[in-house]
Order: C-alpha cells, then structure tokens, then sequence
C-alpha cells in the first residue's frame, strides 16, 4: 500500500512564509467595532430593495434552517449556517415577514420596504416541540432553486450578482434522483459529461467533461465544501452531500490551478444543525444492493451553542458487468460550537472504504460495441481494488460587527489505492476476437494540505457600495504511484474463458512522487455602480512548485517553477426586478509535469481564457428560473495521451497546440406550477482542434457532444386521499462522442429515460427509482484508453423513517 507522511511544511522559502505570516498579522488586529452598524430599518435608502439580516435565539446563538418568508408573496428563504438571510428583488411596500423553526416560537413582525437594504434581527424563543405522529424538516421540501452558491463569488453573493454562470443541485433533487454516487451529477447540469474511473465504478470516483475539457488528470480539478479536492483515487460518497454547485469556466482567480478549464463541481456537505435530523434509510435493487444510510443530527445535550451531524453508509452488491462486485463503508462525523453571536468553529471528518472488482471496460475500437454490455475482460482470482480515503477539517468564521467576516480554514486528506487488474491498452488482434492483456498492479497514494485565511465585508466609497473579498491560501498536493507490469494473457472477448493466473514477475514501470506547493493571493470586488449596474473585478497571484521524483530514493527528475497572475472581470445589469444579463472574462494556468514523455523534463504551463455572456431571469414571483449562456473557451498547451505510445508506456503524454470550445447553454429549474418541480437543461458545444502538429486541425474533442439536454419533473401531491404521493419522470439524451483526438471511434448517441414513484406516511417514506426505463445501450468515453458501458434497465426501492 502507498506510505503516508504528513505534508512537508518546511518546503516554503524564508520569503513565502514571511508573507503569509505578514498577511495572517494584518488580519487578526482588525476591531469588530471598524465597520459601520446598520441604519435602522426603513432608513437605509440605497437603491436596490432587499431585506436581510440575522435570525438567532435568545441566547444569542445564530439559528441555522429558520424558513424566513414575506407572508402573501413568493419570497422565502432559509438562514444560512452563520443565521443570515436575504431576499433580493422585493417591491417596496409594507409587509408581514414570518420566521419559523421546529423547537421555537414562529416570529411574526411588519416590515416597510423601501429602495435600499433593509436590516434586520430576528429572535426566536425556544420552546418545547410536541409531535404526534408527524415528521418535519427545515428544508424546504420539494424546492429545485436557490439564490445562492458559496463557490460562485466564494462569498456572500447572490447568484444573481455573479458575472458567469453558476448552477446549483439541491439535496432534493438529489434524493428524487436517487444519487449515490458523485458522477450522476453528470448531465443534469448542462454542458456536464462523465468521465469514468479507470478503476471502475466501484470507488465512487468523479470527475468530468465540462463544456467540452476535460477537468485535468491526475490532479482533478473538483472542490469539496470550497478546497480543492485534489486527486482521481479519493472516493466519495453523495450520502453526505447537502447541495452540489458547477462554476462555469475557469475559476483560477478563486481555486488556482485546478486544471478544470471548463469548470469545476463543487459538493458541499452536510453541516451540524440546530434542528434535530434523525432518518435512517434502507435501499435494495438490482444487482443485489443494499444498503444501509444513516443521517443524525441537532443539539449536544439540550444546547442550541454545540452541534452535530453523522452521517454514514455501508453498502454491498454485484454489477451488471459479469464477476463484478463491489462493497464499502463510509462516515462523517462533524460538531459545530456557536462560541457566541460572532464566533463559530466547525470540525469536520469523513473516512470511507472500499472494496471492488476492477472494471476497464471495453478496447477503443469499433468491435467493441458488438459485445454484450455485460462481459467482463479481466480475471476474477485477480482483478481488485482497495481504496480509501481520510479527510478532517477545521473552520473559524469571526463575524467582525455587521458588515465584515473572518474565516480561517484549513483541510487535510489522504487516500491511498491498491489496484491489480489485467489491462488491455491496445484494441482487438487481427481475428477481430482476440484481446492482448496484460497483468498490472498499481500502489498509488494522495496527500492533500489546504489553508485558508479570507477577510469580507461591504463598504461605501461615495456612491458605489462595495463587497471585498481578500484571501491567502497555501496549499500542498502529493500524489505517489507506482505501476508494475507482468505476463501478458490473451482472451477471446466474444466467448472469455477465465482462470489465467500466471500473472509472472512483476516489474516497475518506475515508482514516481509528484508533490507540489502553491501559495496565492487574492482579491476580488463586487462593485455596485448603481442599483442595476454591478462590476465584479478580481486576480490571483499564484508560485506554484512542481517536480517529478524517483518515489524511491528522492531523486529529482523533473521540476518547474511558474508564478502566474489570473484575472478576471465581468457585469451585470438589471433589466428589472427579474430579469438580467451578464458579462465576463477569466484565465486559467496549470503547471505540468507529465509522468512519462517523449524526453522532455518539463512542459509549459496549459493556459486558458473564457469570454462569456448569459441571461437570467425569474418567472412566477420566483418560483420558475432560468439561464441562457453563451461561451468561447481556448487552451493552450494540452496535454493529452501520445498516441503514438508504445506498450510499455501506455501512459505517455504530448503536449498539444490549441484546442477551442464554444456553445450555448440553457438550465431550468424551480416550479412552473403547484406542486410540480422541474430541472431541465440543454448544451450545445462546437469543439475542435484549433492549432497542433500531431492531431489534425478541425478533430472534434473527446468527450464533447456537440447536442446534449436532460428533462426531469416530480410532482408533490399535497391533499387528498393521495396525499404524500410524489411522482417524478425525466429523460436524458446525449449526442455522440469522440473517443480519440484522432476520431476514429466515436460512441454513439442515447436517450435515457428514468422515473421516480414515492410514498410519504408519519414518519415513513417508501422511494423507487426506474433507471434506463427502455434499455437504452449506452457507453461513456475514460481518457482516450478505454469505452465503458452504463447498466441497462434497473430498479431500486428505498425505504426511510424519521424518529
């Protein structure tokens, strides 16, 4: 198995730690009393009419979950973790807001709304809770929208005010859906496209093809709760998944070099709350899963200051690939202390386990799809994988009076892999049956340090009302690998015949470490101009370190310093109250050092740059929204596999030329009508090779539609004697996809259809979720090495109770 070590924090220069121990000393003297308190309300006259403020207890703690609403209109909104709430677009007049939580007394108070930012604290009481029979939580059921995404702006800014587009899937979406697993995010935003594990399905695995890039491999340009969640073998599981939010395009001015031009998922988990959370969940289906999910949480010991939540899941079961299995168990534990109304620490962990057969897929080659989607190409004495992951977090948020915040962050994950499969990187042999194995072992391991230290507030210079973010973040990335080759073993695809295990002696492909640093600064500006006219400006400085060692004796064999500088810029304007456009323009950089090349040390770094432009509006009082995006992104100096590469290095990259991706994009979601939710989106992409001297100019990308949409309604009956009925029905249709940059294998196009059929009782839920309806054969391209195939018809039952 991969050693472990912590980080090397010693890897910084004098000069690097000087600044961010000189930035972190310029932070913490900062007096709660330097921001100006907010005007009472009904005198703040800035233009723009909005209500926000905070919700806490009596005691003073913040309350998390309150369902804030304008009594008669469409507005509502839940409070965020740290108690505050907004509502945005609201026309002036005199109204009833309402504050309501399970365990408290509801608030009810007139308010008068005039064309500024009305502020406002709101107490609750609490009070004994006496339910008979009735079960509620503080989300707000049914609910497909939301105003907010913390990785958007990577502050507290509506959606609305971010000049690129961001999407968001909330958790209710996700259980309709019945998502276990990360990469069934894949095609309900628009523009997203899964690209599957190497390793198979087993280790829950996701990363993506986002408006037409791929997002980076092996540093894997997704985010988890806002740090990067660097590496392909760290698994995870949607059990513990609150929301997922897509960033659109670039995001180096936020995240750095995640390697994610196209954009970047960001999976927020579950966090402790004030309501107290207690549903167990028993699913069973086809390929004989089950699965056991527990999700506990509330107040410490009667306390509404100490906090918890604990999830977990232990699950097992066969595939609908032959000899295929796959078991595992994760949990993720995390306590919060409300230390007083500005103050609240936030420790978290998750540890997950897994356990399963390895799964290749098919051989990039047109016979491919002529096998049935079922056969397995590798050996059952042989193939498995081990893997396993341990993340632990801490966070500080200081409030700092009413307009400014400190948060202080920092996450630390290792995951490690033991994989032994029988490979097959070439395509079929001359008979057109044959297949060329090879048996392999993998060692692979991953360590992830991420320190953040963030300052934001609002400030007025003149006429202009300003949202500052500023920010430091160092973070160290190690990923170690090794791969060792054995016999080769020939098996007949169209009739396997198994139990080849004359595996031979194994020898090093040469056992690699590519640990890395980064230190950045940043800053970003929101900047209101006039009530309809806002400007978001922002750059990142980036030193980022990078070599190539002999894992073994320490030896360097490759290193690369770059320091880089990304912008971005973008506006938004108001049209009206519910509609506005927007504009922007962001860069992106990846330092590389490929694992095996054709002899050089170092590689450029890729580049990358988006202009974009988008409509957004708002229908029926808020309850129905939508985007409409256009884009054109350009990269320079991919790399991708060589396809040249002899056998004994399967893995060896070429940096290309220049690759571009532009298109339009159109997601729906929210409520068109009562009871009914509805998540639709569509994605055109015109992908192609632009400038290079290997691939031809004009060759599609890999893994890029040029069409691709999903559908997806439930229905909530609400009265009657059905009610607690909720039904639900989508279909999913993808246009063909290059395998190759050289196009010669394409996989074909489908049309998936799934549905939803649950049942709602006390405390009881009984779910079903249809997958692939019709059948569909459906294959997803994995890095230009192999073609997988998706499980046809299949059914799962989840039954749930709340106590």
């Amino acid at each position: 198995m991969g050693h472990f070590c912590f980080p090397r924090l010693g890897g910084l220069r004098l000069w690097q730690s000087a600044a961010v121990l000189a930035f972190f000393a310029l932070l913490l003297p900062l007096p709660t009393h330097a921001a100006a308190p907010s005007k009472p309300l009904g005198t703040q006259q800035s233009a723009d009419a909005r209500v926000e403020g905070l919700v806490r207890s009596s005691g003073g703690a913040p309350l998390e979950g309150v369902r804030v609403s304008l009594v008669g209109t469409s507005r509502v909104t839940l409070t965020d973790a740290s108690g505050r709430f907004r509502m945005g677009n609201v026309a002036p007049g005199t109204y009833t807001l309402r504050a309501e939580l399970i365990g408290y007394a509801a608030s009810s108070q007139e308010v008068t709304i005039n064309n500024g930012a009305q502020a406002l604290v709101v107490v609750l009481d609490q009070r004994p809770l006496a339910l008979e029979g009735v079960t509620a939580t503080a989300q707000a059921a049914g609910r497909y929208g939301a105003e907010r995404a913390a990785a958007g702006a990577r502050a507290d800014i509506p959606i609305r005010d971010v000049p690129q587009s961001v999407q968001v899937l909330p958790r209710q979406a996700i259980s309709d859906l019945g998502m276990i697993r990360p990469s069934e995010i894949a095609n309900r935003v628009s523009g997203i496209n899964p690209i599957p594990s190497y390793t198979g399905a087993g280790l829950g695995v996701a990363y993506f093809n986002v408006r037409g890039f791929d997002q980076g491999f092996p540093n894997v340009g997704n985010l988890r709760d806002g740090y990067r969640d660097v590496g392909y073998i760290t698994p995870r599981d949607m059990a513990n998944v609150e929301r997922v939010e897509v960033l659109k395009g670039p995001s180096s001015v936020l995240y750095g070099p995640t390697g994610a031009l196209g954009g970047v998922v960001n999976t927020v988990t579950k966090r402790p709350t004030a309501v107290p959370v207690r549903e167990i969940s028993l699913r069973g289906g086809s390929f004989a899963l089950a699965r056991l999910t527990l999700d506990a949480g509330g107040p410490v010991g009667g306390s509404d200051r100490l906090r918890y939540r604990l999830v977990g899941a232990v699950e097992q079961g066969d595939s609908f690939r032959d000899q295929v299995t796959s078991d595992g168990w994760f949990i993720a534990p995390s306590l919060q202390w409300v230390v007083d109304a500005s103050t609240d620490i936030l420790l978290g962990a998750e540890v997950i386990d897994r356990d399963f057969t390895t799964d290749l897929g098919f051989p990039v080659a047109d016979r491919s799809f002529d096998l049935p989607r079922e056969r397995w190409l590798g050996e059952p004495e042989f193939d498995r994988v081990l893997g396993s992951a341990v993340s632990t977090s801490f966070q500080l948020t200081r409030r700092l009076g009413d307009s400014w915040s400190f948060r202080q962050g920092l996450n630390f994950t290792t995951a490690e892999m033991d994989s032994r499969q029988t490979a097959y990187f070439g395509g079929f042999e001359d008979d057109g049956r044959t297949i060329v194995r090879g048996f392999t072992r993998s060692d692979e391991a991953s360590r992830n340090l991420t320190v953040q230290s963030e300052l934001s507030g609002q400030f007025r210079v003149g006429s202009t009302r300003h949202t500052l973010l500023v920010g430091a973040e160092f973070a160290q990335f190690d990923f170690d690998f090794d791969f060792l080759f054995g016999n080769d073993s020939n098996i007949d695809a169209f009739a396997p015949q198994y139990g080849d295990t004359n595996t031979g002696d194994f020898v090093s492909f040469g056992g690699t470490d590519l640990p890395n640093e980064n230190l950045a600064f940043f800053v970003q500006d929101l900047i209101e101009i006039s009530p309809a006219f806002k400007v978001m400006a922002g750059a990142r400085f980036d030193r980022h370190e990078l070599s190539r060692r002999d894992r073994d004796t320490g030896e360097v064999l490759a290193e690369t310093e770059e320091s880089q500088v990304s912008p971005r810029i973008g506006a938004v304007l108001d049209l009206n109250t519910s509609a506005s456009v927007f504009a922007g323009y962001a860069t992106s950089f990846v330092p590389r050092i490929a694992r095996a090349d054709r002899g050089e040390d170092t590689f450029d770094p890729e580049t990358g740059q988006q202009f974009e432009v988008g409509l957004r509006q708002t229908l029926g009082g808020g309850a129905l929204s939508y985007s409409l995006v256009g884009f054109n992104l350009v990269r320079q100096n991919v790399l991708t596999r060589d396809p040249d590469a002899p056998a004994e290095f399967p893995f060896r990259r070429i940096a290309t030329g220049e690759q571009r991706s532009r298109g339009v994009e159109l997601d729906v979601t929210g409520s068109p009508i009562a009871g009914v939710e509805v998540l639709a989106n569509y994605g055109f992409i015109d992908g192609e090779v632009t400038r290079d001297e290997v691939f031809d100019v004009g060759a599609g990308l890999v893994g890029a539609p040029r069409h691709s949409g999903s559908v997806w309604a439930a229905y909530q009956l609400s009265e009657g004697g059905l009610a607690g009925l909720r039904l639900g029905a989508g279909v999913t249709a993808v246009g063909e996809r290059e395998v190759t940059l050289t196009n010669d294998v394409q996989v074909p196009s489908f049309q998936r259809v799934d549905a939803l059929l649950a049942y709602g009782w006390n405390a009881w839920r009984l779910q079903f979720n249809l997958y692939n309806l019709f059948d569909e054969e459906i294959y997803h391209p994995q890095e230009q090495f192999f073609i997988v195939p998706e499980a046809g018809r299949r059914i799962d039952a989840t039954l749930s109770v709340g106590f």
